[in-house]
């Protein structure tokens, strides 16, 4: 998945927990994301280096040229976004139904 539609996927469940005052639960959610951060990035620095990861994360994706149509871009974007997420997006709906039906 691109780290650009990723973004959803950890924001979304974070600002729901964040709307519903589930304190609690909104702790747990930041404290394992951390950790597996974490452990992500380790595993990544003792595998490859911390420098290829600046380079395949940053470096190369930012000589990219633009190459889309501004007005075609977005719905693209926005069609690959939830392709690729339907099954988060589906997850994310079957927890928060329960929570905001009030069972």
């Amino acid at each position: 998945m691109a780290k650009q539609l990723a973004l959803p996927a950890i924001a979304v469940p974070f600002l729901f927990l964040l709307a519903t005052r589930a304190h609690r639960s909104l702790a747990t959610y930041c404290v394992t994301l951390g950790v597996t951060e974490a452990i992500a990035l380790f595993v990544f620095d003792r595998l490859f280096g911390l420098g290829n990861l600046y380079f395949w994360l940053i470096s190369v994706p930012s000589r990219h040229s633009w190459k889309g149509v501004w007005s075609t871009v977005l719905p693209d974007a926005n069609a690959d976004l939830l392709r690729e997420n339907a099954l988060w997006l589906a997850i994310a709906v079957a927890f928060a139904a329960p929570l905001l039906s009030g069972r």
